[in-house]
């Protein structure tokens, strides 16, 4: 967990993100689910014939009346919960590692995460910028979730040791 703890957007998450926020559902309530696309659940699913006498037919599942039905809830993830994206740098991705990760080069964005101190402030308009720094001066991209660190990493370490007997 901590080596993908290492967020280029420092959590929480500006608002503009929720359109791509994971959705946790009851495993038999999703008929199915594409990465990156919408969750079908059971309710979405349903035939117009399949709908009771009573019950109200929504035909735009993702509008307004939709979500006074069946309301999203965002998490907070400082509180509740974290998503952390797990990928592999491949080496070829890292042969300009010396020249991308430096302060203020804009050709293309840094690989590698430099965890930044908790004082470094963010801005949401320049994080592709490679413009942060720590209170030294040394370049910094990406913030660590410490709910990660202080709660979710030492309990994954302590199941883990008491499955394998470590």
């Amino acid at each position: 967990l901590s080596v993908y703890n290492c967020d280029f957007i420092r959590p929480p998450k500006p608002s503009r993100f929720e359109r791509a926020m994971k959705q946790l559902y009851r495993p038999a309530y999703v008929l199915s689910h594409f990465v990156h696309y919408s969750t079908v659940t059971a309710d979405i699913a349903k035939y117009y014939r399949d709908h009771g006498q009573n019950e109200e037919w929504i035909a735009m599942t993702h509008g307004p009346r939709w979500n006074r039905i069946a309301p999203t809830t965002f998490i907070d993830e400082l509180k509740e919960g974290a998503l952390l994206h797990t990928r592999s740098v491949l080496p070829h991705e890292t042969m300009y590692v010396s020249v991308e990760c430096q302060l203020n080069y804009t050709r293309s964005q840094c690989p590698i995460g430099f965890v930044c101190p908790d004082t470094t402030e963010f801005d949401d308009a320049k994080h592709t910028l490679n413009i942060f720094h720590d209170e030294k001066g040394e370049y910094c991209n990406c913030w660590a979730n410490p709910m990660v660190e202080q709660v979710y990493a030492p309990k994954l370490k302590l199941l883990l040791d008491n499955k394998y007997g470590r």
